[in-house]
């Protein structure tokens, strides 16, 4: 048995030895299954193929110039993975442990295509669901469980789809769990959030909105589309665009709390300080 890791790079020398480690102290490794880690790196200027090298990874290097995104590091992997599954993992996330072990014990139990979970963060479900309808839950934007974490998959390495953009994955997302039987584990992946997170970006922010909005039609999903879209705005400290999208979100408390305190510099950097607003 053999499990492929694929994961995009660019300019990670400061979180990649981690996230290595992460992977090759998973339970079970070369008794269990054998991993095979693949990177696939965007033109980095820094350390990060040396030291994936280091690390005994295989080693993918763009050379046209840093525009791929980490879409283009998917597509590689899955194109050279040989793997009787894949796993995918962002450069400055962790798993825990036993999440390969775990997952696969579940899917050779079941017989299923797919295991996924949320990341850690407070809150999260410990239950094991199994034929999961995240399909649904992600067409209605809906996600009583806690969603689906690009770094949580592990799916059988099987006419996987590809990313048709640099960057967004909800439409990959749809696409891979349509016809897939899977199932919900344990979270057992550590994401790294910070001021550098893809999810920030103001075009893959406005990119991810507009994929959305095109594809869900639903009033009550669109309206936590806007809600989220809104929580940027306002954790970016732009006040009148967060007002904007909180106007066609739905009015909850927090929603109403969020509105009025974006008109004030002091009180919105005190509760972005407090609480998770946004990712």
């Amino acid at each position: 048995m053999k499990i492929s890791v694929i994961i995009p790079t660019y300019n990670s020398e400061k979180t990649i030895r981690r996230t290595l480690a992460s992977v090759l102290e998973q339970e079970g490794r070369g008794k269990d299954y054998e991993i095979e880690i693949i990177v696939c790196d965007d033109c980095s200027i820094d350390k990060t193929v040396r030291i994936a090298r280091e690390y005994g990874a295989t080693v993918i290097v763009r050379h046209k110039g840093n525009s791929g995104g980490p879409n283009w590091g998917r597509n590689e992997g899955i194109s050279h993975a040989t793997g009787d599954y894949i796993a995918f993992l962002d450069h400055d996330d962790q798993w825990l442990p036993g999440k390969i072990a775990h997952q696969l014990k579940i899917l050779e139990g079941t017989g299923h295509d797919l295991a996924y979970s949320t990341f850690i963060q407070e809150g999260t479900t410990d239950n094991v669901i199994v034929n999961s309808n995240i399909y649904e839950c992600l067409f209605n934007y809906s996600f009583p469980n806690g969603g689906i974490y690009l770094g949580s998959i592990l799916v059988r390495n099987k006419s996987l789809p590809r990313f048709l953009t640099k960057w967004l994955d909800f439409d990959w997302l749809l696409d891979l769990t349509c016809a897939r039987k899977c199932v919900q584990t344990v979270p057992m992946v550590r994401r790294t959030i910070d001021g550098n997170n893809l999810s920030l970006n103001p075009q893959y922010r406005q990119d991810d909105y507009y994929l959305k909005v095109g594809i869900i039609k639903n009033k009550k999903s669109l309206e936590k589309i806007n809600g989220s879209y809104a929580r940027y705005f306002y954790v970016c400290h732009n006040g009148a665009e967060a007002r904007r999208y909180f106007r066609y979100a739905h009015k909850d408390w927090k929603a109403i709390l969020y509105y009025l305190t974006s008109y004030s510099c002091t009180l919105r950097r005190w509760i972005i300080k407090k609480y998770r607003v946004f990712g």
